[in-house]
C-alpha cells in the first residue's frame, strides 16, 4: 500500500483544512485526517474520473478533539491510470480544499523463474548405468588379458618342459640322436652273436657316453 495522504484540520484556525496541492499514488492508500482542535465533521469525495477506478471507504467522518483517523481509498482497477480531484470539506462546507490526485497503474512484474535444484544433480540411474558400463568393461579387459596370459603361459610352459628335462648344454636333436644310436646298438648286440660286433657296440656306446659328458661340461 502507498503512503497515506495527510489532511490537517483545525490547525491554523477553526474549521481550517490543509492539504497538498497534488499527489500521486500507485494502488490503494489511506487518507489520514488529523484534528488539531475541537470536534469537527469532515467530508471526503472523489470526482467522477477517480470514482471510475477507485472508491472511498466512507465519505463522512466525525472527529473528536485531537483525533486521528485513517480513511481507506480502495483502487479497484490498478491496471489503468487516472487523474482527478479529491475534495475535502470541514463543518459541512465551512471550508473546502481540493487535491489533484493521480492514480498510477501498477506495472505487472514478471515472476522469477525458479529452477528445481534436483535438475542440477545427476540422476542416480544414470550414475549407476555409467558405473556398470565402466566396471563391466574393466572386468572384460582384465579377464581377456588374463586369458591371453594363460594361453601364452601355457605355450611357454609346454615348450620349456622338454628343455628343462634335458641336461644343460645338450639340445633336443642331439639327445634324440644319442638315444636312437644307443637303441640300435643294443638291438644289434642282442640279434647278432658276434664278439666283434659286440665289441664295436660297446665302443660306440662308450663314444656316445663320452660325447654326452663333454657336452655337459
Amino acid at each position: 500500500m502507498s503512503d497515506p495522504l495527510t489532511v490537517d484540520v483545525n490547525r491554523t484556525h477553526l474549521h481550517s483544512v490543509e492539504v497538498p496541492d497534488s499527489v500521486s499514488r500507485t494502488g490503494s492508500f489511506d487518507i489520514e485526517l488529523h484534528n488539531h482542535g475541537e470536534a469537527v465533521h469532515v467530508h471526503v469525495h472523489l470526482d467522477d474520473t477517480l470514482s471510475a477506478v477507485a472508491s472511498v471507504d466512507a465519505i463522512n467522518h466525525h472527529l473528536r478533539p485531537g483525533a486521528v483517523r485513517r480513511v481507506p481509498v480502495i483502487v479497484r482497477r490498478d491496471d489503468r491510470s487516472a487523474t482527478g480531484r479529491l475534495k475535502v470539506a470541514s463543518a459541512y462546507g465551512a471550508e473546502t480544499r481540493y487535491v489533484d490526485l493521480s492514480l498510477e497503474a501498477v506495472r505487472p512484474s514478471k515472476p522469477p523463474v525458479e529452477v528445481d535444484a534436483a535438475l542440477a544433480e545427476p540422476s542416480p540411474d544414470a550414475g549407476r548405468s555409467r558405473g556398470s558400463s565402466s566396471s563391466g568393461g574393466g572386468r572384460e579387459s582384465r579377464s581377456g588379458s588374463g586369458s591371453m596370459r594363460s594361453r601364452s603361459g601355457g605355450r611357454s610352459d609346454s615348450g620349456s618342459g622338454l628343455e628343462s628335462a634335458l641336461p644343460a648344454g645338450l639340445d633336443a636333436p642331439a639327445a634324440a640322436l644319442g638315444v636312437a644310436t644307443l637303441f640300435l646298438a643294443v638291438v644289434a648286440v642282442v640279434a647278432i652273436d658276434s664278439a666283434i660286433l659286440l665289441a664295436g657296440a660297446f665302443v660306440l656306446l662308450a663314444g656316445i657316453v663320452a660325447a654326452g659328458y663333454v657336452s655337459l661340461q
